[in-house]
């Protein structure tokens, strides 16, 4: 560097000037001589800076994503209590509620209980038809248990039972199941004379069976059930035929009950009291032999069962008589 720029004695502001530029010039090339060491020196640091940025930015990933999974196991346990509290709930709420329905169900039919059993058949059918379209299928089903149940005339009874039938569901799927019981006192004892029997006389008619004949007790009313409309004139012809070689037996109009399956029903005789048992049994020879004498087939034998164990207040003097389909069976 030449010695006159630290030279300044003497010298006018121009001089001045330029020997301050040729000063700022050295210093500018000594700082141009010092950034190569400047940058040899930092080299390590720099690499040491790098690794470490690299590793917190790793550190600090981690980090995020155990926050992550944390929250989120939180959350999925809290909406996992909250569906569990959810479900109390709604239970605690469904018990209430069936509390409650199955109070004014039991209000409503101990209401209409006694009304119910001094109406006539036909306004007894209509309350239950009423019933049917007013309520669920479950609580319909309670309320005729509990109003229809003790119903005394047979047509009434047939209607009640096949509204049970289709009313039946699965316990398990009712939102508020129901015990499946009904209390009843012991059946009183029939005050109906019974006569002991005579010697029987057979009756024989060509191939058809014979009946034996024993002496007539208490007349007996059949009720004829049918479960087809168009078998109500064979039927009519069986019965007649009865009454024909037995007075002890009368008729009434003939009922037809609408059946889901007509050929699932069986011939069948029920009786109310066990000294019916008798006068059952003959009336299930008569049945079978009048139809013979008819010419009418597909009856076959009729079963005979007691029902008066199921039902309580039964009238004396009647028996049911059940018809399996017969224009059905006899079709080629």
């Amino acid at each position: 560097m030449p010695a006159r720029i630290w030279q300044t004695e003497g010298l006018g502001e121009d001089e001045l000037a330029r020997l301050g530029n040729e000063k700022a010039y050295a210093e500018l090339c000594k700082l141009r001589e010092e950034i190569p060491k400047l940058r040899n020196d930092n080299k390590p640091l720099n690499r040491h800076a790098a690794a470490a940025v690299s590793l917190a930015a790793v550190v600090i990933t981690g980090a995020q994503v155990y926050n992550t999974i944390v929250n989120s196991q939180n959350e999925r346990e809290r909406t996992e209590i909250s569906q569990a509290e959810q479900r109390r709930r709604s239970e605690t709420e469904q018990r209430i509620r069936c509390l409650e329905t199955g109070t004014k169900v039991a209000e409503f039919a101990a209401s209409q209980r006694d009304s119910f059993v001094n109406k006539e058949p036909k306004e007894q059918v209509s309350f239950m038809n009423i019933v049917l379209a007013s309520f669920s299928p479950a609580t319909a089903r309670r309320v005729l248990v509990a109003t229809a149940s003790e119903a005394r005339d047979s047509v009434v009874r047939a209607r009640f039972e096949e509204a049970l039938e289709q009313l039946r569901s699965d316990p398990a799927t009712e939102a508020c199941p129901a015990v499946n019981l009904t209390l009843r006192l012991p059946e009183p004892r029939s005050e109906q004379p019974v006569q002991p029997p005579p010697e029987p006389v057979p009756q024989t008619t060509g191939a058809c069976p014979a009946v034996t004949a024993p002496a007539s007790a208490a007349p007996l009313a059949i009720y004829p059930h049918v479960v087809l409309e168009a078998d109500r004139p064979a039927v009519r012809k069986i019965v007649d035929r009865v009454r024909a070689q037995a007075t002890d037996f009368t008729r009434v109009p003939i009922d037809m009950v609408e059946v889901r399956n007509p050929l699932s029903q069986a011939a069948e005789i029920r009786y109310y009291f066990r000294e019916q048992e008798p006068q059952a049994r003959r009336l299930a020879e008569l049945l079978k032999s009048a139809a013979c004498l008819e010419g009418i087939t597909g009856l076959g034998d009729f079963r005979v069962n007691y029902i008066g164990d199921r039902y309580s207040n039964l009238p004396p003097g009647r028996i049911e008589v059940w018809f399996p389909a017969i224009s059905r069976s006899t079709q080629p």
